[in-house]
């Protein structure tokens, strides 16, 4: 399948790239682009290639928000509530699917922009990205998960700053919020986002999901909850070939190889 504002790239390794394409906009979020980042995330969760996704954008932002030309146009009654349908979904998916989702920000990263980059696992930005959640200058709310996703990251207070100011922060101040893993130059963006993919790809694929899994609903949970969670993970991992395949690669000093039984 191609795409209008999408560029789907997956490569022999599993590492597939959802590149942003509407670098003349910034890669602001429009109607179109809501509905394909939605089938492109969905298609990756499908495909039992697609071993890690990375998103990231073209030209020189991650994606600017929405696309408030098209806001000014105006919207045909009942789009803007499918567009933010579209987008929940994309969160839902991100969050849920059992692959590990990497963002690799490269500039802008505001408003829907922003909220993307959080629903992904792991944020690793260029030193010239800029996060921030603008909407309540254009008239407008956080539709994206942000309110959920941000407190958890930054506290509730900080969450309201940033929501209620709308101030573009830069990456190492986002990093220290807890919003972003690793910050790189610029140029060194796209390499470090493969290095980490492929990290990811080194472990059982069994034990990135289930991980994933209870890492969510630990954080959504009470502690008890969580443990049972755990003890249920536990279990269905030791159910599978990999932790008998890690052991005797131990033993054998080699490193693991895990196969369709992972899955």
């Amino acid at each position: 399948m191609s795409w209008e504002t999408l560029i789907y790239d997956l490569k022999d390794d599993g590492i597939l790239w959802i590149r942003f394409n509407r670098p003349r906009s910034l890669n602001a979020v429009n109607r179109v682009f809501a509905r394909e980042l939605r089938e492109a995330v969905e298609q990756a969760e499908a495909d039992p290639d697609v071993k890690v996704v990375i998103l990231t954008g073209e030209g020189r932002a991650f994606c600017a928000g929405a696309d408030l030309k098209e806001a000014a146009a105006g919207i045909p009654p009942g789009q803007e509530k499918r567009s933010t349908h579209n987008l929940q979904a994309v969160a839902q998916v991100l969050r849920d699917m059992r692959k590990v989702a990497i963002a690799a920000v490269n500039g802008y990263a505001l408003g829907a922009g922003c909220e993307i980059s959080l629903d992904c696992d792991l944020v690793i930005a260029s030193e010239e990205a800029k996060f921030g959640f603008p909407e309540t200058g254009v008239g407008a709310t956080v539709t994206g998960a942000g309110t959920y996703l941000l407190p958890q990251g930054v506290g509730l207070a900080r969450a309201k700053e940033l929501i209620f100011l709308g101030e573009h922060i830069p990456a190492a101040e986002a990093k220290d919020l807890g919003m972003v893993n690793r910050v790189v130059p610029a140029d060194k963006l796209e390499e470090e986002a493969i290095a980490v993919a492929r990290k990811v790809l080194e472990k059982s694929p069994m034990a990135i999901a289930l991980a994933k899994a209870a890492l969510n609903v630990g954080a959504e949970s009470n502690f008890g909850a969580a443990l049972t969670y755990e003890r249920d993970s536990g279990i269905a991992a030791s159910s599978t070939g990999d932790m008998v395949n890690a052991g005797q690669a131990f033993k054998e000093k080699r490193p693991p190889k895990f196969g369709a039984g992972s899955d």
